[in-house]
């Protein structure tokens, strides 16, 4: 029962991931996907 907690637990973590953009410019423009979002 334990080594079926610990495989669901690392195939859920396995399979996340984050995407962080930091910026210096304020005034810099940002798009995604060709897409206008705003300014840094």
């Amino acid at each position: 029962m334990k080594a079926i907690l610990i495989l669901a637990i690392l195939f859920t973590t396995a399979c996340s991931s984050s995407t962080v953009i930091r910026s210096s410019d304020p005034d810099a423009r940002i798009y995604v996907n060709g897409e206008y979002l705003g300014t840094g």
